[in-house]
């Protein structure tokens, strides 16, 4: 099932508003109302903790009495488990702070209320109950003209595998559905990523994130791409740089899988969803919406049950690919 958790009764633990997503699956609601978001993306319980406990063998010594057994505890090391089924999920170190699944769409409440200015518009559960996540869609898109609009949302990721918690704005652009950090630069200042060690608290990330600010910035930076004339070979050069590792003697090292992405990339560029806008053709934001396609459709993932596209989608907003696209626009920023 794509990895995506499923309750008792095999229903997908992801919901989504309007479009359909995810192949198809979970359930769709018309409202923003968060107790019934927080059941039917399957985030209705808790992760609780208990101590690492270990049962040896005491071997019997000779002429002695039998063998016997005997617990060991670990108490600076403790087991995360899931409430409902009691499935363990991950082990981790007695400082470790717990993010709740229930929390992550608490933190959307007061911006999708009645006066907020969001939707919420997907939300989910991945990997057994072990990562979850929300996004939100502001509720006013960009216009960049020539009919190239993009969609602004705010994204928060958790989850107890070892990554850290992330409240993030997210882009889609509507032509090819690419979804880019809104960023592009200065990341600091519009999103917020904190360790497991650190309490999250939901009202100061929240100013930190600075919608406007990151909105405002976020067009300043398109329209730059837009405007920064970039040619076919130039963007080449960007997509080269940006995938080649070198060795100790500055030599490229992986020189076989460097083409085989560029010419993916390459693709996507002459003849990807947008290419033809004319704020894509000939710019650097056209050859940013290549690699974002790539990376969000294309790259190559494991997954023999649906192709990949669960492991791609992970990269793609949380893992290398996300990392990946971050990369090349700090490159054509700089171009």
């Amino acid at each position: 099932m794509h990895m995506i958790d499923t309750d008792s009764i095999g229903r997908a633990s992801f919901v989504y508003k309007g479009r359909k997503a995810w192949h198809g699956l979970g359930t769709e609601r018309k409202d923003n109302d968060i107790p019934g978001w927080t059941v039917d993306a399957g985030m209705g319980y808790d992760i609780l903790r208990a101590p690492v406990k270990a049962t040896i063998a005491v071997p019997a010594f000779e002429g002695g009495a039998e063998p016997t057994r005997r617990t060991i505890e670990y108490p600076k090391q403790h087991l995360l488990y899931r409430s409902d089924t009691f499935a363990p999920l991950a082990t981790v170190g007695d400082g470790y702070k717990i993010v709740q699944p229930g929390e992550v769409l608490e933190f959307f409440e007061d911006l999708v209320s009645a006066a907020g200015d969001y939707d919420l518009e997907t939300a989910g559960v991945l990997d057994g109950g072990s990562r979850y996540w929300a996004l939100a869609r502001y509720r006013e898109a960009m216009d960049f003209g020539a009919g190239d609009i993009v969609k602004p949302y705010l994204l928060l990721a958790t989850g107890v595998n070892g990554t850290a918690t992330t409240a993030d704005h997210v882009t889609e652009r509507v032509v090819c559905a690419n979804t880019m950090a809104m960023a592009l630069a200065e990341e600091s200042t519009t999103r917020v990523k904190l360790s497991h060690r650190s309490t999250f608290a939901p009202d100061a990330a929240k100013k930190r994130l600075g919608v406007g600010a990151a909105m405002r910035h976020f067009a300043t930076s398109v329209d730059d791409l837009i405007n920064t004339a970039m040619s076919r070979q130039e963007a080449c050069n960007v997509f080269c740089e940006a995938v080649a590792e070198y060795d100790d003697k500055g030599n490229i090292k992986n020189d076989k899988h460097m083409r085989a992405v560029v010419k993916d990339i390459m693709d996507s560029l002459d003849n990807g969803p947008g290419s033809h806008l004319e704020t894509a053709r000939g710019s650097a934001w056209g050859a940013l919406n290549a690699v974002t396609h790539y990376i969000d459709y294309k790259a190559r993932a494991r997954g023999k049950e649906d192709g990949g596209a669960h492991n791609r989608f992970k990269s793609a907003q949380f893992g290398a690919g996300a990392k990946f696209k971050g990369k090349v626009a700090e490159m054509l920023l700089a171009a």
